[in-house]
Formats: structure tokens, sequence, C-alpha cells
């Protein structure tokens, strides 16, 4: 007999006595069960295929019954039912009784779900004094007014008052002659940190009315020496202080070994906030340092003298308003004529992280623990 009549023997042998009458009057599509196992499905109107749980209780039997059929060994039982399990769909794990397969089991170890991204916790004032290591946090918000422990008001009218509002310090100046000055500075002031101290400062910075008639510091890096100018400074240039140059821009500005003004290009508009980082390393001109950034982009960047040559020591911080050609009563009518009789800036938190020579994280990079959120 050749090869398709023993097929055709073994489906006929298969197909006997398991009522095929009834087969065709249910659905066309049946499960097919050996035992208790869903071996597949098939669509009765092609091959007059069984009902679940009619065939011989256990493959073994079926299985010898196949042998018996090719004894010669033209073919191999299992090489035929492979054939068939391309014809039907097959589940020879799938352990149920004459019903639709349930869901699967879920592994029972599945791949872990990863941690969620940390988010960012509250931020929270942590004060420092301007002698002590680490990072001292102001989040203006959580006070009223300064000044408050470990932040000083610098005015000279007595009212020693800076208020906070929205979050921000709050910088007003008078064209009146009564102050030249509304800064805010860390305690104590005449500080003398071991040279080489490390500093990374950041905060935002909202500026007012543009006065290009005189000059103003917005931030300042001082020795704490009177009569001294500030080793660091951010100021905004008068018109015609370097030769062509307009006034109102953005200079940084080193004294130490050397008088430095660099401009920047930048002329801050009223209204508008910069965020500003900078790294200052109190030294001489073989280990000072001092880079700034503004808006991310770095405005100077030169390894140089920080300090004056009798004044080797880290000093103190300052920041706001001073506007010291103001003493004057010809420099206030100049900004008068130009319509300058107040100015008002305002700052956001303020970050300062601050590092002795012989701290293991000296001269790590820290931009983006300091800078502005």
């Amino acid at each position: 007999m050749s090869i398709y009549g023993r097929i055709f023997l073994l489906l006929w042998f298969i197909l006997a006595g398991v009522g095929l009458n009834k087969c065709l009057s249910q659905d066309s599509i049946q499960p097919v069960v050996f035992s208790g196992k869903l071996v597949g499905e098939i669509d009765l109107t092609e091959w007059y295929w069984t009902q679940p749980g009619q065939f011989e209780s256990d493959e073994e039997i079926l299985l010898s019954k196949i042998d018996s059929i090719f004894e010669s060994k033209l073919i191999d039982s299992n090489d035929l039912i492979n054939r068939i399990d391309s014809l039907v769909r097959v589940n020879l794990d799938a352990k149920f009784g004459n019903t639709v397969p349930p869901d699967p089991i879920p592994d029972p170890t599945p791949d872990p779900i990863p941690d969620p991204e940390p988010q960012p916790g509250p931020i929270t004032t942590i004060a420092k004094r301007a002698d002590q290591e680490g990072l001292a946090v102001y989040h203006w918000a959580d006070h009223n007014q300064l000044p408050i422990n470990t932040i000083v008001v610098d005015q000279e009218d007595n009212t020693e008052v800076t208020q906070i509002s929205d979050g921000r310090v709050q910088f007003i100046l008078k064209n009146d002659g009564l102050t030249k000055r509304d800064e805010i500075r860390q305690s104590p002031w005449n500080v003398r940190n071991p040279l080489g101290t490390e500093h990374w400062i950041g905060f935002d910075y909202t500026f007012g009315q543009p006065d290009p008639a005189n000059q103003s510091l917005l931030f300042q890096a001082h020795s704490g020496i009177v009569g001294k100018s500030p080793n660091v400074e951010l100021e905004l240039s008068k018109d015609g202080q370097f030769s062509s140059q307009p006034g109102a821009q953005l200079y940084v500005v080193r004294k130490g070994d050397a008088n430095d003004y660099d401009r920047t290009g930048i002329f801050p508009q009223e209204g508008q906030t910069i965020e500003f980082v900078i790294h200052l390393v109190w030294g001489n001109s073989f280990n000072g340092l001092l880079q700034v950034w503004a808006d991310g982009v770095k405005i100077y960047d030169e390894q140089v003298a920080t300090t004056y040559p009798d004044a080797r020591w880290g000093g103190n911080l300052k920041w706001g308003i001073y506007k010291w050609p103001w003493a004057s009563a010809s420099n206030r009518a100049k900004s008068a004529a130009i319509g300058v009789n107040e100015i008002k800036t305002s700052m956001g938190d303020l970050r300062i992280l601050t590092r002795f020579p012989d701290h293991p994280d000296y001269l790590k990079n820290d931009y983006e623990t300091v800078k502005p959120r």
C-alpha cells in the first residue's frame, strides 16, 4: 500500500466509531483532546474531526494501533504526528478537560518592575555661616523678610529690612541720597577662610531699569578689608567707561594682581532674568580660579589671582544692588535726567557650596548641585 493510502487508513481508523453524524451537528470548529490534553482545533467541515474526549482514553493505545498499521516502518509514527501537527494548532502543554483552555498561568518569576525615577524632594532652607563648609540653601519662600539666621542685610538708611515676595528677595534702591546699597550677605562678614577655599554659587537675578549713566554691582566676593574693592564682581557698566562701549553692559570684574574687566556682550533689560553659576577658588595666579556661567553659557573661565597680595584668604559674598556713584548728588542727577529714579531687582533661591582645600571632593564639578531650579 502506498504511503498516501496508509495515511488515509490511519485517518479512517481514527474516525471509525467516533460518531461522525453527531460531530457534524456541532459547531464546525472543535478542540481536539487526547486524554484531557488539548492537541489542537480542526475545522469539521474540512476534516470531519471528532468531538472532544471521544478518542481512546490513552495516547499509548492509539500510538500502538498506529504502529501496528505501519509495521513496514515506511513512515515513522512520530513523523506522521508531526505532519498532522502542521494541520492543526497544537498546544500539548495545556491541561484541561473538554473546555476552552484558561488564560495562561503567569510566570511565577516575572521580570522585576523597575523602580520609579526618583523625584526631587521639597526645597528647604539649609543655613550655614560664611566660615562653614558644606551646601547652604536659601529657599526664600520659607521666610517673610530678611534678615534671617546667617543672612544679613547691608543698607545705609537704617531700615536694614529687605522684603521677600513671591518666593524672591526684593531689592529696592531709591535715587534719594539716603543709601547707595541694598544687599544681603552671609555672616560673619570679616571671615578669613583658608587660602584655596572653593565656592560653587548658584542664583537667578531679575534686572531692573537699565541705568547707563552710572555703574552698579549685583554680586561681589570681598576680602572684608575696608577701603579695598571687591575681589570679584558682576558689574553693570556706564556709558564711556570702556572707550566706546555703551553702558548698562554686564562685565565680569576681577581684582587681585591686576584689574581685569571682561565684557560679556549682555545688556540686561528690565524684567529680564538671568541664571548665574559662579565657581570661585580664592588663590593667587597659580591656584586661583574664576568661572562664570550665564543662562548655561560660560562667559568667563580663567586661572587667575582672586586674592590681593596682602590678603591671601577666602572672604565673603554679597548679592543685590550696590550703586556707589549715587553717593554723589551730581551722579544721581545724571540718572534722574534719563528717568532712573528707582531701581527694583530680585533674586531667586540661593545655593552656596563651600569646600576647604583638604575636603575629599575639593575641586569636584558641582555645577548641577547649585544651578538655579
